[in-house]
């Protein structure tokens, strides 16, 4: 990108200093000024100050300070009118004096000027002037402003985006000074989202970060259970938090990959790499099994002639067996959100491109509207619409990307050895720069700084607080609603944070002497049954490794999430456990009881305290509404999590918000080559803007 002075590569690589005349030393070569050769329109780029040790002497013995001017490169006058950026004397020694001095540009739409020069005065005297400059269209603007804008601060069609909307509605200038990368940075969240914050920002060069976690432990939501004390290598867990990533769908015989889950296994890449693929810390993914033919559907009390419980395989060959209890307007109110929210080439676009198709979802309509609200626009009324709906209040959005897109995979992955493995291989890079049991319960932002003030657990409950030039919370909204928090100038990410609705999910894991499940006429490996004979059930999962071998395996007996497991919260653990082993010998007989090896696993996320949720849950006004304060920095603060993503309840959300938030903070901090890097890297990949 920067290619007007060899001396550049010096700069970046090697971090030596450029070589000047020993003397005499005259102003016009104490400073050079390190620019673009070609520069978009509309577009932000740095430009790079080099300096001469002598410059802030040199402006010391004078009085004024330096300014920078956009003007033809024969132009030998100073000229007030093309100011980019003026230093007081002060300022301008402060600013020389860094190891690495840059400014951010936000370059105009337009200029009268071919070719153009950035040139730096001592008052009238001319010091330094950039190699010459032109413009170039800005195509990534250009398609950018095809499409109406929904979010003013943030292009809603992923974080490739160029910035400038974010960059003018903070800075007071088309130049400002980019700030030092030994800025401190809090993130308060040892979840992937603020892992993933921490490694970002490990990767441009600002290690001057450190997370504040409330739990003993890496992960958040990620979360897998090894029952009886047992090693991830002897397999015996289940996950009590995210299980499985969708890779791909097929439909009419083409498969279609689901991208934005790149983001993932990209992720377990990089590690690996960082971590010298050492097997400590390796993350390394397998098949997982959503369905297979012989997986239990008891939906409806639905039997087979013979009594027995239908099949998927039974299903199949008889869709009737499937009906649900519904009366027939709404059975054709639902065929047709079936056949919106089912559409081919929708469905391609959000597998291709779930920003692309977010926005134009935006200005459809879809985002803010559930299926219950649609159906009534097509003219039914709220009874069958609601009956249709199944009393899910979920946007037309959330169909289409999660029940249809991610949902609608046929081909998934998941970790060996439990997904506990992905935060884990990020010890070697966090662990000394984490500390945990410090429950955040206050944060104050005074003079451009924000202090963190918590309750350390893990030393007698004392009070500490540590001072930052940025902070990044990655903690659920579900628990910073219960701190002590600033004024925010935005109204609405208050707002949100007090009111933003969560899921609820529980889970037990049972395990049994063997894998008897694979036994028998109907021999189940893997996938998932679903039931709704006993409360609390929903559905059960069987471990998608080892198939075939003997020994003892652990089931996810139960996983239910919404309204029933909000409900659940009440129940012991005992009479939960119990409920599972119930519904699985409704499925398998008796021998679930034989079976039983008398180790189980139980987690409501409700009665977490370092979540109070599963995940979040927004109504369709929360999402459209939401979305443009979580793309601000609030008083030097940066909220990140799945909560904040376009999707939710993903890992790919906690990650792809911190990729989103960590841009933002670097174009806040004026650091757009390095906001480019990682947007490059982690989003460009995988993600095209086409």
């Amino acid at each position: 990108m920067l290619t007007s002075f060899k001396a550049l590569s010096i700069l970046l690589y090697t971090g030596a200093a450029l070589a000047f005349p020993a003397s005499p030393i005259s102003s016009s070569n104490l400073l050079q000024i390190v620019a673009p050769s070609t520069i978009p329109a509309s577009s932000l780029s740095n430009i790079y100050i080099d300096t001469h040790e002598h410059l802030s002497q040199y402006l010391n013995d004078r009085e004024d300070g330096v300014t920078f001017t956009l003007s033809s490169c024969d132009q030998a006058s100073f000229k007030d009118e093309e100011v980019l950026k003026k230093f007081t004397k002060e300022d301008a020694i402060d600013f020389v004096g860094r190891d690495s001095s840059k400014l951010l540009w936000r370059s105009p739409a337009s200029h009268h000027l071919s070719t153009f020069c950035i040139s730096a005065y001592h008052g009238a005297q001319l010091i330094a002037r950039s190699d010459p400059m032109s413009f170039i269209e800005n195509e990534a603007r250009k398609r950018s402003d095809e499409v109406v804008a929904q979010m003013e601060d943030f292009d809603s069609l992923g974080t490739w985006f160029d910035g400038v909307n974010y960059v003018d509605s903070h800075a007071d200038s088309s130049m400002i000074d980019a700030k030092s990368k030994d800025s401190t940075v809090g993130i308060v969240g040892g979840g992937m989202s603020g892992l993933m914050t921490a490694l970002l920002l490990n990767s441009v060069g600002i290690h001057n970060h450190e997370i504040i976690e409330s739990s003993d432990r890496l992960g958040g939501r990620l979360y897998t259970q090894y029952l009886n004390n047992t090693r991830p290598d002897e397999y015996q867990y289940q996950e009590m938090g995210d299980m499985r990533f969708p890779v791909s769908w097929q439909k009419d015989g083409e498969t279609v990959e689901i991208n934005d889950h790149k983001l993932v296994f990209q992720l377990g890449d990089y590690l690996n790499k960082m971590n010298n693929n050492d097997d400590a810390w390796k993350v390394e993914f397998i098949p997982w099994i959503q369905e297979m033919e012989n997986n239990f559907r008891d939906a409806n009390g639905v039997r087979l002639e013979d009594g027995s419980i239908p099949r998927v395989k039974d299903i199949d060959a008889n869709p009737s067996l499937a009906a649900t209890r519904i009366s027939d307007k709404a059975k054709e109110a639902k065929e047709l959100v079936s056949n919106i929210t089912g559409d081919t080439e929708l469905l391609k676009l959000t597998a291709e491109n779930v920003f692309k198709a977010h926005k134009m979802q935006v200005e459809l309509g879809y985002d803010h509207v559930s299926e219950a609200g649609l159906l009534q626009k097509y003219g039914y009324d709220l009874i069958t619409a609601q009956e249709a709906q199944g009393f899910d209040f979920a946007s037309i959005w959330d169909l289409i990307y999660d029940s249809n897109n991610y949902f609608g995979a046929t081909e998934w992955k998941t970790i060996d050895k439990g997904l506990h493995s992905l935060p884990r291989a990020f010890h070697p890079l966090v662990d000394d720069k984490i500390s945990y049991k410090k429950r955040v319960d206050t944060i104050k932002t005074e003079d451009e700084k924000v202090t963190l003030e918590w309750v350390n657990e893990g030393n007698g409950f004392v009070r500490e607080n540590k001072t930052f030039d940025y902070g990044v919370v990655a903690s659920p909204f579900s628990v910073v609603r219960q701190w002590d928090l600033p004024t925010f100038e935005d109204p609405i990410i208050s707002h949100a944070i007090d009111t933003l609705n969560y899921n609820s999910a529980c889970k037990t894991a049972l395990q049994f002497k063997t894998r008897f499940w694979e036994q028998g006429e109907n021999p189940i490996y893997g996938g998932c049954d679903n039931t709704d004979t006993y409360y609390g059930i929903d559905r059960s999962c069987y471990p998608p490794h080892h198939l075939g071998s003997e020994g003892p395996a652990v089931v996810l007996s139960s996983y239910i999430s919404g309204e029933p497991a909000t409900r659940l919260v009440s129940w012991s653990e005992e009479k939960y456990v119990d409920q599972a082993l119930k519904s699985l010998a409704n499925l398998h007989g008796d021998q679930v009881y034989e079976q039983y090896a008398g180790n189980s696993a139980y987690r409501c996320w409700l009665k977490d305290e370092n979540y109070s949720g599963s995940w979040a849950s927004p109504t369709q006004d929360q999402h459209t509404m939401f979305i443009p304060s979580y793309h601000k920095t609030h008083n030097n603060i940066v909220f990140v999590g799945e909560h904040t993503s376009i999707t939710h309840a993903w890992t790919f959300s906690a990650l792809e918000s911190a990729v989103r938030g960590t841009v933002q903070l670097l174009l806040h901090m004026g650091l757009v080559d390095e906001a480019k890097q990682i947007n490059s890297e982690w989003m460009g990949r995988w993600i095209k803007n086409v």
